[in-house]
């Protein structure tokens, strides 16, 4: 269970970095950073590196709480250092999407709506906190294709030994996805506002 709630503590994290460049943009910030001679995706590249670091801090300390009421990573220190690996991956991906709206909506309470309203469906209709088996038919198979599902499930086998490739690179589809899909047109947006 463990795995899968780190999975989904990524999910919602990643909301708050579009809340705060809509607070950002709202404020005139990004007008100064446009006055600048830097390179134009730096802004967002600081926002990127403060979700990296919230995410980082917040699977340390639900590990550490799982560590202290009896979970134990059977795949130890190796297997719990890919899990956070995997974590920083699938936050940068899933990142891209609030950044876009955080660029679009002009309120961060609209873009925390909108965020949690987008993920609340995917994340819970997963294999992150039920077995898809105790599931009826139909959305057991929405759950087998569910992106988060592979990434709980790589995530469970990170950290509990016996892990395979093809998990790992399902688990990474959906982040290199966005990733390619919504810098560029996280870039294309900024420039043209």
């Amino acid at each position: 269970m463990l795995p899968g709630i780190l999975v989904e503590t990524v999910a919602f994290n990643s909301v708050y970095s579009g809340m705060g460049l809509s607070t950002d943009y709202s404020k005139g910030l990004f007008d100064r950073f446009r006055s600048l001679p830097i390179w134009p995706l730096s802004p967002f590249a600081g926002l990127m590196v403060g979700d990296v670091l919230r995410h980082l801090i917040a699977a340390t300390i639900i590990l550490a709480i799982g560590l202290g009421i009896g979970y134990r990573p059977e795949a130890g220190v190796l297997g719990v250092i890919g899990a956070f690996a995997l974590l920083v991956a699938v936050g940068f991906g899933i990142g891209w999407v609030f950044i876009v709206l955080g660029l679009l909506i002009r309120t961060p309470t609209t873009v925390m709506t909108l965020g949690f309203g987008i993920l609340f469906p995917v994340v819970f209709a997963s294999n992150i906190l039920v077995d898809p088996e105790t599931m009826p038919n139909w959305l057991s198979t929405f759950v087998a294709w569910n992106p988060f599902s592979w990434m709980a499930t790589a995530m469970r086998g990170l950290m509990g030994g016996g892990v395979t490739v093809s998990e790992i690179l399902l688990a990474l589809a959906l982040p290199a996805f966005l990733t390619v899909l919504l810098a560029p047109l996280t870039l294309f947006i900024y420039l043209r506002r």
